[in-house]
């Protein structure tokens, strides 16, 4: 993956190759079109509900990847599509939007909704605070997370 950085001083631009590691998850064609108004460069799914590994939150080089009450949501607005989350991610639950299985599209509206729309028992949507790590664990999630049974990671059930 090449990225273009520019240094703070103007017209200092330099290409640099940025390796995440041994697998290769850049985008290809997309099958699937993205529904209009919804920009989502990552998407956690299913697999993170009651289970939030955090190994992605370590490798997000823009602590993009919110906590909520059982489950982890990556901000849209603060996101730089890097991909590092989902090299990390242990239970396979982070997918690229246009990549979502059909099982998991509703989580694309879902982890956009954590920031655009207020939150049981807080005042106002969550916006771009920028930064998970200042802002704090929310302790709160979306209706269609809350509305997922519970499951255990104990392996009793």
């Amino acid at each position: 993956m090449r990225l273009l950085v520019e240094f703070w001083r103007p017209n200092t631009a330099q290409e640099v190759t940025l390796v995440l590691g041994e697998k290769d998850f850049r985008r290809g064609p997309s099958a699937r079109p993205v529904p209009y108004g919804l920009t989502m460069p990552y998407v956690i799914g299913t697999a993170c509900v009651d289970v939030m590994h955090k190994a992605c939150v370590l490798q997000c080089p823009v602590d993009c990847i919110y906590e909520g009450a059982r489950s982890l949501y990556i901000n849209p607005d603060e996101c730089v599509d890097c991909g590092a989350c989902r090299l990390e991610c242990d239970a396979g639950a982070i997918y690229y939007e246009t990549d979502l299985p059909d099982d998991q599209l509703p989580h694309l509206a879902d982890n956009a909704a954590f920031f655009s729309e207020i939150l049981p028992g807080r005042d106002a949507p969550l916006g771009s605070p920028g930064g998970a790590g200042r802002l704090g664990r929310v302790g709160a999630d979306t209706p269609l997370v809350s509305a997922l049974p519970r499951r255990t990671t104990d392996g009793l059930g």
